[in-house]
Order: C-alpha cells, then structure tokens, then sequence
C-alpha cells in the first residue's frame, strides 16, 4: 500500500501548509510505510530546493511533470537563465546530464511583475511532450502529446489523469491539502484510490460562518472518506454540520533550529508566534488565549 501526500507545489521558502506535510511525510517515513509527497508544477529545480529544505523527502518526491518526462530527466537536470537586452523576457532553458534541452520556461511582465507565459517539457529525443500556456502565473490549458497524438485539456484534467495513472499501478491512499477549487475537483475525480483522506486547516472558516472556496467544496462533495482537522472541537463541528467523517490529530510542531534564536537567550514562559497579519489568522484569539493564561500564572507574556 502506498500513501501519497498530495500539494500543488512546493517552494524555498516553506509555508505552514507545506511544514505540515513535510511533517507528515516525516512520520510515516519513520512508520516504514511506502509514503510519497505528490506535487504537479513545473519546476526543474525541485532537487535544489530538497538539499536547502527538507534532504529526507528528495528520494521520496513524485512530480507530475518529471514523471511523464521519465528518462529525459534521468540524473538531474540544470537550469540557464536567459535575458533579452532591455531585461524585460526571461527564459530559463532546461538540460539533462547529457546536455540535452528538455525544457524552456518564457516569463514576460505582467503588471511590472514578471510571470510564467509558457512551459515546454521535451522528450529525450527533443519531440515535444507538454506544453503549458499560463495566465496570471496559473496554468490556462495544457498541451499533452501521448503515443503521438495530441490532447488539449485543462490543468485539472491532466492532473486527474496523472493520479489515475499512478493510483492504478499499486493500491494507494490519497492526502489532501486543498485550497484551490481546481485541485479539489481534479481530486474528487480520482476513483482508484482505496481511500481518500482530505485536510483542513483551522481557519475553514473565515469570521464565523463564511467558508473558504476550496474548502467548501471539498466538504459539500462528501467523496473523501475522512477529513482530517486540526482540533477535537473542528472535527465535531465539521462532522455536525456536513455530515461527514471526521478525526481531529495533533497540530505539527516545528523545531526552530539554534541560529535562529540562541537557547540561551530565550526567555522561560514566552509565548512567540509568528504569522501574517491576516484576519484568517485568528491573532485576536490567539491574544485572548495568552491573556487567559497570564491570568492563572504572571510569569506567561506574549
């Protein structure tokens, strides 16, 4: 039985969804169990950011892309960057460990902010094997080459198919960590799996009663056979009011490493939170929840 950890991407500078899934991924590495993290970008620099990231998950990382590039990949690629001369396109040129081109990524300014335009994977014999034309960074349609035909389908479709694919060769369950309406559908859509598992996070919802869009669709779908939260009270609430199983885990915690703040300089009994300035974030609860606990014991600052 394999266990695919499934997100969109993953990039150098770590969220606290992908924290969260490298986490999970880490335990059931420690568990012994066939565990693979799933992610479907195109990014040629993906081994990169496992040496600066997360060494551990390198040889247990799937990529969309990379698997249907296969051997025109094999050993590791390296990446040019290009510029013309007013700075203005850039491209980035992908070759294999024989020096062949294998892929080609051209950005262009979109609102002063330079963004993907297209992607082209090669085949090691340099046919063309996908091209993904992009819209304000997200990929609009895809163009797939299989057994010499070509199919236009959008990025959802191509991702369903994937999952199918890699689904039916082994018995596996499926991890979700969804927000984006697309993935949750190209998901949904998957019929292989022996059990599909979805993730939500605590801020599902956001104020009290307005539910993030991918979120909401997950749960009115009712095609996951858990979903998994963060706390035992989501889980009850979830499980009240979309009628669907739940169970709740421990949050991940994160080890800060010494550089970052010296042991001995920390301060006993400080809460420290680090987080964006977001009202999905909950900061006043989590001001009220210190505010509580200095109450019962003085020594407890923020």
């Amino acid at each position: 039985m394999q266990h695919l950890f499934l997100m969109e991407f993953f990039g150098r500078g770590q969220s606290g969804r992908s924290y969260a899934v490298t986490e999970r991924v880490r335990v059931f590495k420690a568990l012994q169990k066939n565990v693979r993290l799933v992610t479907f970008d195109y990014n040629p620099q993906y081994n990169d950011i496992w040496q600066a990231v997360a060494p551990y998950l390198e040889a247990t990382h799937l990529n969309m892309m990379a698997y249907y590039q296969g051997d025109a990949i094999a050993g590791g690629v390296r990446v040019e960057r290009l510029h013309d001369h007013q700075q203005v396109t850039l491209v980035d040129r992908v070759f294999n460990q024989s020096d062949r081109l294998v892929g080609e990524i051209y950005y262009g300014l979109d609102n002063k902010t330079v963004s993907r335009r297209v992607a082209i994977l090669y085949n090691a014999d340099g046919s063309e094997r996908i091209r993904l034309l992009y819209q304000q960074n997200k990929v609009a349609q895809v163009h797939f080459w299989q057994a010499g035909q070509l199919q236009v389908m959008s990025f959802t479709a191509l991702v369903r198919q994937f999952l199918q694919e890699i689904t039916a060769q082994e018995p596996s369950v499926i991890y979700a960590d969804v927000l984006e309406e697309e993935m949750t559908q190209a998901y949904l859509g998957v019929s292989n799996a022996v059990a599909k598992v979805a993730y939500i996070h605590a801020d599902h919802h956001v104020g009290q009663h307005q539910i993030l869009v991918g979120f909401r669709n997950l749960l009115r779908s009712r095609q996951f056979d858990w979903i998994v939260t963060g706390t035992h009270n989501q889980a009850v609430d979830v499980q009240t009011e979309w009628q669907c199983r739940t169970a709740d885990i421990a949050p991940a915690s994160i080890t800060v490493p010494k550089s970052v703040t010296a042991l001995a300089g920390r301060r006993a009994m400080s809460v420290v939170v680090v987080t964006r300035f977001d009202r999905i974030k909950r900061v006043e609860d989590m001001i009220a929840a210190v505010v509580q606990a200095h109450q019962q014991n003085r020594d407890i600052n923020l």
